[in-house]
């Protein structure tokens, strides 16, 4: 399965343990997320999947730019 949809956020916390002091305001996480088709796993059960992540400049649309690599 390939994951089309992501969730961009930010902690805005200065108090998470993994960031140094400043970090939090150049911290930015990107997480996959399944929209269309929830996935609902019974226990003991596994789920995979692959999410690609490419940096454009912006104003760049799907069809006008090539991602950098």
């Amino acid at each position: 399965m390939i994951i089309q949809y992501a969730v961009v956020w930010n902690s805005w916390d200065k108090k998470v343990v993994d960031l140094g002091v400043e970090d939090y305001r150049r911290f930015v996480a990107v997480e996959p997320v399944e929209v269309e088709k929830p996935i609902i796993l019974k226990p003991g059960q596994e789920w995979k999947a692959i999410f690609q992540v490419s940096v454009v400049p912006s104003g760049c649309s799907r069809k006008s730019c090539i991602p950098h690599t």
